[in-house]
């Protein structure tokens, strides 16, 4: 009993100390640079990964000042799991964490995009970081298959699993056959885009799959509610 009872003192004096360091570390960088508030994501998110209890990332969270359900923390987290692609530009970032999380929302082509651009950079507003999330996403090759949207019909799940069951997909340096472990497809059905937040989250969506050069078909009405500007355009 009495090694059951030490074993558990050793175990919560380990995740204690897990919880100061990282306490340490984020305190560290609080200060008002780009760098550092991405450190402090990087260590919010490695304590989330790393504390496997909830209680345990509550009580980190307790010491920093913030509370696991804050926007803060939930920001934090989101900058810690882009850490890697904004450490390469992070000259080019504000010294903003809440301008650096909607930078986030971008997919990363398109900051790489806007950074090369010079639209995205220290000085940046908030504002025109709005105004780049809701514009259509940036015209490059891989967006081809979006802009091919307008000539594709909608069929019922059954005639799309017939069309998809004819068709062969393509990966790189071999083409594959449908039926082989390669064929990776899925389809999604929206039943209304009623509001501007859902919509945005919908085009985001839509960006991450591009960026990652993922085939996207939609319907003709659902481009037209997405990106009207394009189709008037058209």
């Amino acid at each position: 009993m009495n090694d059951l009872a030490s074993q558990k003192k050793s175990n919560e004096l380990a995740i204690d100390e897990v919880i100061n360091l990282s306490v340490r570390e984020y305190k560290c960088f609080e200060r008002k640079t780009a760098e550092s508030f991405l450190e402090m994501g990087r260590v919010v998110f490695e304590a989330k990964k790393n504390l496997c209890l909830d209680s345990d990332f509550d009580e980190f969270c307790n010491r920093i000042g913030q509370t696991s359900s804050s926007s803060t923390i939930k920001k934090m987290k989101i900058i810690g799991e882009n850490y890697v692609h904004l450490k390469e530009i992070s000259s080019n970032l504000p010294s903003n964490w809440t301008s650096i999380y909607q930078i986030c929302r971008l997919s990363e082509y398109e900051i790489d995009e806007y950074v090369h651009k010079g639209l995205i950079h220290p000085n940046v507003k908030g504002s025109e970081i709005k105004n780049l999330l809701i514009a259509p996403p940036i015209p490059n090759s891989k967006m081809r298959e979006v802009q091919e949207v307008q000539e594709v019909r909608e069929v019922n799940c059954e005639e799309c699993l017939e069309e998809l069951a004819e068709e062969s997909f393509e990966i790189p340096n071999k083409k594959v056959q449908n039926g082989t472990k390669f064929d990776y497809h899925f389809e999604c059905e929206i039943s209304n885009l009623d509001d501007a937040i859902k919509t945005n989250k919908i085009k985001k969506i839509i960006r991450d799959l591009v960026s990652l050069n993922v085939t996207i078909r939609m319907s003709r009405e659902l481009n037209l509610m997405i990106y009207p500007v394009a189709e008037a355009v058209a």
